[in-house]
């Protein structure tokens, strides 16, 4: 019970910590659009742990018409817990209005002939 408590604690720190002095529109939930207007920035943040050799990555091109990558960056956790997770932040530009979708895979990047980890599809809508 103990252990339980101290990793929610850290997961909470560590949450908190990723979404200090964001700006921008922050979204985790895939199963959620999201709204953006056109010419401004939004954020991705997804949970990920490097040392397990695994990172995110864009699964397929994204409509560079309607959305940019500006950038990823890996955030790591506020603990001194061996192996606890931290976030990617993937940082976009909305270009102009329309729909579009961007699909993140969780990889080693030297296993070519493997199955992602996991797969995350975001539905965005530009105004």
């Amino acid at each position: 019970m103990k252990k339980i408590f101290i990793i929610v604690i850290s997961l909470m720190i560590m949450h908190s910590a990723a979404f200090a002095g964001t700006t921008a529109p922050v979204f985790t939930d895939p199963d959620k659009p999201i709204e953006e207007e056109a010419g401004r920035t939004f954020y991705i943040f997804i949970k990920a742990n490097p040392t397990t050799g695994y990172g995110w990555q864009l699964a397929k091109p994204i409509d560079e018409d309607l959305i940019k990558l500006v950038g990823s960056e890996y955030l790591p956790p506020d603990t001194d817990l061996v192996g606890a997770p931290g976030i990617e932040k993937w940082t976009f530009a909305a270009i102009r209005s329309g729909e579009a979708t961007i699909v993140l895979k969780y990889v080693r990047p030297w296993e070519k002939d493997t199955s992602p980890g996991d797969v995350r599809e975001f539905t965005v809508v530009i105004r």
